[in-house]
């Protein structure tokens, strides 16, 4: 019973009475005294309903259901989430479906499904679970929806992006690792005319104060064609766009319109040509586009003035691109597996940089770098005749192949926690910094340990000494009776001498193969409790048994 009916009821039943008793006062001709009283008691009496029941004058008609118009909203909510499960379990079942359409169950307790306190939705992320067939249009429906995580499933066809049109509340959308084929835009939105939308004064002006979905992933799909339409309905929110690993070979001339879009990600699209119309995404902090076929890069890209990662790996190029020299707020810049042959020494106009990765080129010589924010170098996999680090000390991480670094020590460099050699060029090791975390010796012939280590290398928790091409005695002394226990992970293959070690109590892997290493198995691999790989063959001068707790 809605309260206006009440109070018109109850209106109507207090003037019958009084109209009553004033009929009931002629016909019996009672005192006046006691029609007055009568009348100032059902005056007060209906003055006190109007205060009560105030919508019973205006016309309002509320109902007790309506006391809270969330409920409306939930209901509704249940019944699009039980669709959207129907529609997306045909083809196989969910792998974690639990909660859902459980009767008298609340929708925001079911798997994947996040509410706000009056029961909206405002997550839904079902990551990995098996979900199938097109992606339901019926999510459009759920108008609170901030973030929509339905990534590495196997949903499939076409992907009208005019879905989430309605989706205001929208922030963060992910579909990667599925299945679609093009990214579209309209072609179900004549079907979604007319459609419910819940919402407040409160939300729409919250929605003016946002800036709309902001990122957006659909990286590893097989989407060939993104329309012009999607640009130019997204591009005033977006900031974010990963749509790597696809089979996209060319953009909308509308993707200059995500004027806002700060990280772009097109890798692994190995057949894609960037248009001019993208090197007008001036806004750009981070650009990524690995396996790529750049050839070169045009000199617009100088105007990326806040450009500050830069990921070119696997791309054409066979010079260095002297338009990045004009990228002054570059920080981190990769090249690496690219046939680029010389880096020109004006590299060093870039003073912000702090990681130069150059893996897998064609280097053969390589500038003395003097960039005081460098810590991270890798130019592993190159021929380089010597490498100066000198002006470097306060690198983290180097990994090179030349025949010569210098300087010929490294202890200086008291920041060098992971440092890497790769190649038979170097015949000498440059002394090891006790800073050194993560050592790791690839495809050397060096046949002497540089220095002296009367303390070891305390810090060091992973040693790789693999493929080695000369005797080179197993360095013990690195692992002095007060370090032994920081060391994780040891593996060792090739022409290294020396005598089995005892001390495995806190090693995670073990690694000995195709060694000249001697000596029998000692018992501390039988108490090691940490020990999680073991592999100790074709070692011809190892002898004893694998105790069986190794092998368990």
């Amino acid at each position: 019973v809605s309260t206006q009916s009440t109070g018109v009821f109850l209106s109507f039943v207090s003037l019958s009475l009084y109209l009553y008793l004033f009929l009931y006062q002629i016909y019996f001709d009672l005192s006046k005294s006691f029609m007055k009283e009568a009348l100032f008691f059902f005056c007060s009496f209906f003055f006190l309903l109007l205060l009560h029941f105030p919508h019973s004058v205006n016309g309002t008609t509320t109902t007790n259901n309506d006391s809270c118009p969330c409920e409306n909203t939930s209901s509704f909510e249940r019944e699009i989430l039980s669709q959207f499960f129907k529609e997306t379990s045909t083809l196989s079942h969910w792998t974690n479906s639990s909660g859902w359409l459980i009767a008298f169950s609340s929708h925001c307790t079911w798997f994947g499904v996040r509410c706000n306190s009056m029961n909206q939705v405002v997550s839904l992320e079902l990551s990995e679970n098996n979900l199938s067939g097109p992606l339901p249009t019926i999510l459009s429906f759920l108008s609170n929806l901030q973030v929509l995580d339905l990534s590495r499933n196997s949903l499939q066809s076409e992907l009208d992006f005019s879905i989430f049109n309605n989706l205001t509340m929208l922030m963060e959308l992910d579909l990667s690792g599925n299945q679609f084929t093009k990214l579209s835009w309209g072609s179900s939105e004549q079907n979604l005319v007319g459609q419910r939308r819940v919402f407040t004064e409160q939300t729409r002006h919250q929605r003016q104060e946002t800036e709309g979905i902001a990122f957006i992933d659909i990286s590893f799909n097989f989407i060939s064609e993104i329309s012009p339409e999607f640009c130019s309905n997204v591009g005033w929110s977006l900031k974010v766009l990963n749509a790597s690993s696809n089979v996209l070979t060319s953009l909308p001339t509308t993707i200059s319109q995500l004027r806002n879009l700060e990280l772009i990600d097109l890798s692994e699209n190995i057949q894609l040509q960037l248009n001019s119309d993208f090197w007008k995404l001036t806004n750009l902090s981070i650009f990524k586009f690995r396996s790529g076929n750049l050839k070169s890069l045009p000199t617009e890209i100088e105007a990326f003035s806040r450009l500050t990662i830069l990921d070119l790996t696997r791309n054409n190029m066979t010079l260095f691109p002297s338009s990045l020299l004009k990228l002054s707020s570059l920080k981190h810049l990769t090249i690496g597996q690219s046939p680029i042959s010389e880096i020109p020494s004006e590299i060093n106009e870039l003073t912000n940089l702090e990681s130069l990765s150059a893996f897998d080129c064609a280097f053969t010589t390589f500038p003395t770098l003097k960039l005081t924010s460098l810590v991270t170098l890798a130019v592993d996999h190159n021929h380089l005749s010597e490498l100066d680090v000198s002006y470097l000390t306060q690198l983290k991480l180097l990994g090179a192949q030349t025949e010569r670094i210098i300087p010929p020590s490294l202890v200086n460099f008291t920041s060098l926690t992971f440092l890497t050699f790769t190649g038979e060029q170097m015949s000498v090791l440059p002394e090891i910094p006790p800073s050194i975390t993560y050592l790791g010796l690839f495809n050397m012939t060096i046949r002497e340990w540089p220095g002296s280590y009367a303390e070891g290398l305390p810090n060091l928790t992973e040693l790789n000494l693999l493929w080695q091409r000369a005797p080179l005695p197993f360095p013990d002394f690195f692992f002095g009776a007060s370090n032994q226990a920081h060391l994780k992970a040891l593996t060792i293959e090739g022409a290294v001498t020396g005598t089995l070690p005892c001390w495995f109590n806190n090693t995670r892997l073990l690694s000995i193969t195709n060694t000249q290493i001697e000596g029998s198995l000692c018992s501390e691999i039988d108490l090691s409790n940490e020990l999680q790989v073991l592999q100790l063959q074709s070692n011809p001068l190892i002898h004893g048994t694998v105790p069986y707790s190794a092998l368990i």
